[in-house]
């Protein structure tokens, strides 16, 4: 699992796995619709992306990382992934801010979880 709540696989695997041409397949961009059902948290961010954009963003954003899985349910869903691929890429202040969203809400719902080293 890699997402904005939940990073396994820490950006040292991830990098390391780059370099020896291994490609990364993130899963659970939306950490099983953790990221919609806590979306008023990212309020600044979803004025500009929705939840699903964020999600996609994030993963592929990472250096390293290669596709996403996504378990898309509706035609809605498809539109949203497809727009994040489109879309400007996160800045690395922004992807830090959107894990320290992540980690707050992780910690508030009790969740374990990974985090990057």
């Amino acid at each position: 699992s890699y997402n904005i709540f939940d990073r396994d696989l820490s950006l040292d695997y991830i990098q390391k796995a780059a370099k020896k041409g291994i490609a990364v397949i993130a899963r659970q961009p939306f950490y099983s619709g953790l990221i919609f059902r806590e979306a008023q948290e990212f309020d600044f961010f979803t004025s500009f992306w929705s939840p699903a954009e964020l999600g996609i963003k994030f993963c592929l954003g990472t250096p390293g990382v290669l596709a996403v899985v996504l378990g898309l349910w509706s035609k809605e869903q498809v539109k949203a992934a497809l727009a994040a691929l489109s879309a400007n890429k996160l800045s690395s202040v922004a992807r830090a801010q959107l894990i320290k969203i992540g980690d707050s809400i992780t910690e508030r719902l009790g969740l374990s979880v990974s985090t990057e080293i």
